[in-house]
């Protein structure tokens, strides 16, 4: 099945048994992983759900046999495989999953078609691919989010905005939130408002690289990241706007450590509570200690800078090169 009958099908609270979630676009697998997850009520989560990420076999099966105690069955959500997991012992696994238990897999890119695990999934209709959407597809996803954010946007400019912007979700999202924001509450986003906020400023462009180094797309981050550092006059902003992307993450990372919820924590945070709920959840595929880590690696790379040490572009690829996105 594709993205929309997936996304029906866990809105009318129909899915039983596994599915497994792959292909191209990182973006809506994202935003459904979440909606898994937030079909156990928040407050029954610490019981009913399981969040696992780069999972062995043993992890899963273990998870799966987790009898649920407030909801009607148990949640678990699965960002990954370990590299050692056997797709077929553990699909021979699958066909015996306790009638109590959702299962959702999640795995990056597209699986080959030879697969055993693709085999399982595809031969009980729990497949669910996601290929990347068209740019009729991706401007009604726009129309529709702008709607629900409180803003207007016909489907002339938001085929402008595709058009500008291109089918990269990830890129394609933040670039509306800016009109969106632009325009604020009940405001129309034109054709203008969409064209100058397209083009963006030394900040946007770091935000948009950050989200490809934070959405599998490390090469595409770190190439973005090497122009905008080889402009030398630019070089402290950039790094400061490096600097506060990944403060603001180990902030809501420390918050969420601390026992909030994703929203609770983003209500803590300054700001817009929406841009705060993005950014915690992209805080949590990384721990607080490595997020420290590398936010005094471009400290460091910022004194340089001020101080005419080291070669400060360097330091900085090298501390973002070497993060485990």
């Amino acid at each position: 099945m594709n993205y929309r009958d997936f996304k029906k099908l866990l809105d009318n609270k129909a899915a039983h048994g596994a599915y497994l979630l792959h292909g191209e676009d990182e973006f809506f697998k994202e935003a459904c992983l979440r909606s898994c997850e937030e079909l156990i009520d928040e407050g029954a989560r610490v019981f009913d759900l399981r969040v696992l990420h780069d999972a062995s076999r043993e992890d899963i099966m273990e998870a799966c046999e987790m009898l649920p105690l407030l909801s009607p069955c148990s949640v678990v959500v699965v960002k990954g495989l370990a590299s050692g997991a056997d797709g077929k012992e553990l699909a021979e696994y699958l066909g015996s999953l306790p009638e109590t238990t959702l299962l959702f897999v999640g795995i990056k890119g597209e699986l080959d078609s030879k697969s055993k695990l693709l085999g399982f999934f595809s031969q009980n209709g729990g497949e669910v691919l996601f290929s990347k959407p068209d740019a009729s597809e991706a401007a009604s996803w726009c129309m529709v989010t702008a709607s629900r954010r409180g803003a207007v946007l016909d489907k002339a400019t938001a085929s402008t905005l595709v058009g500008l912007v291109g089918t990269d979700m990830v890129r394609l999202s933040n670039e509306l939130q800016k009109a969106i924001d632009r325009v604020g509450e009940g405001g129309r986003i034109t054709a203008d408002i969409i064209s100058s906020s397209a083009i963006g400023n030394i900040e946007y462009k770091v935000f948009d690289a950050i989200n490809c180094l934070t959405s599998a797309k490390t090469a595409d981050g770190l190439r973005a990241l090497h122009a905008l550092l080889g402009e030398r006059d630019d070089q402290p902003l950039v790094i400061g706007a490096l600097l506060s992307s990944f403060r603001r993450m180990l902030e809501g990372r420390r918050l969420m450590d601390s026992g909030l919820t994703v929203r609770a924590a983003a209500a803590k945070m300054s700001g817009k509570p929406a841009f705060n709920e993005r950014t915690c959840n992209t805080a949590r595929k990384y721990s607080a200690k490595s997020l420290a880590s590398l936010i005094g690696a471009l400290s460091l790379a910022l004194y340089e800078e001020r101080t005419g040490g080291s070669d400060a572009q360097e330091s900085v690829e090298t501390a973002l090169a070497a993060f485990n996105w």
